[in-house]
């Protein structure tokens, strides 16, 4: 007898640069919604938002950091927010479209999964986690 059950196959797109806990906790959390996870790479994201940070890492050591957690099926890199906002209008493999629970209440560009908020339960950060870096003593 075959299953002819329809995967769950969801999306996180982000940053993904200085990886810490508080990513873990999210896609850990966005894995057991879902049947399968794809995440999301942003290879420049400045270019569209010039005021966010730059990444410390590259595209390929995000890459490779995401793909490696037991939690993430697949990664995919998209170039630039405008490539991600056409995956978002029409991709018809995506069914459930994740972010975090801080975007709830923001307009957001057309999204044809359904979308599905992230808790943000803890204090970590990685704009905070940047300034632990700067700061810590080296010696």
């Amino acid at each position: 007898m075959s299953n002819n059950r329809k995967l769950k196959i969801g999306f996180f797109p982000g940053v993904w640069d200085c990886l810490h806990i508080g990513h873990i906790r999210a896609l850990k959390e966005a894995r057991s919604k879902c049947d399968y996870l794809m995440v999301g790479i942003n290879g420049n994201p400045t270019k569209e938002n010039p005021n966010k940070n730059e990444p410390i890492l590259n595209w390929e050591e995000r890459m490779e950091m995401v793909r490696e957690l037991k939690s993430v099926d697949s990664v995919i890199l998209y170039s630039d927010d405008k490539v991600l906002y056409k995956l978002d209008e029409c991709s018809p493999y995506i069914h459930i479209r994740f972010m975090g629970e801080d975007h709830k209440g923001k307009k957001h560009h057309p999204i044809k999964a359904k979308i599905v908020y992230i808790s943000r339960k803890h204090d970590y950060s990685s704009t905070d986690f940047r300034k632990r870096i700067q700061n810590a003593k080296i010696s």
